[in-house]
């Protein structure tokens, strides 16, 4: 269990990077593809003037939101599994 606050620090913490990146990056994705415009690095891609750069950007959010996602319940249900 949770011992000191150096501890509940970093299940916040762990919590907030499992749980907000994926959930950021899933809403990232639903934003471009509904407006047809998506940004990276500052830069807009739309989709109908690069569709390239527009749709390796979408694959690039959603392949970081499940990366991110998948480790973040992995290590859940080892949490889980082993307190």
């Amino acid at each position: 269990m949770i011992e000191s606050m150096k501890d509940l620090f970093g299940v916040v913490f762990m919590t907030a990077l499992f749980v907000g990146l994926p959930a950021f990056c899933t809403w990232l994705v639903f934003k471009g593809i509904r407006t047809g415009v998506v940004r990276a690095k500052g830069f807009p891609y739309a989709r109908a003037d690069s569709p390239v750069f527009f749709w390796v950007t979408i694959a690039t959010y959603a392949a970081i939101a499940l990366w991110i996602g998948y480790y973040g319940v992995l290590i859940g249900l080892d949490t889980l599994k082993n307190p």
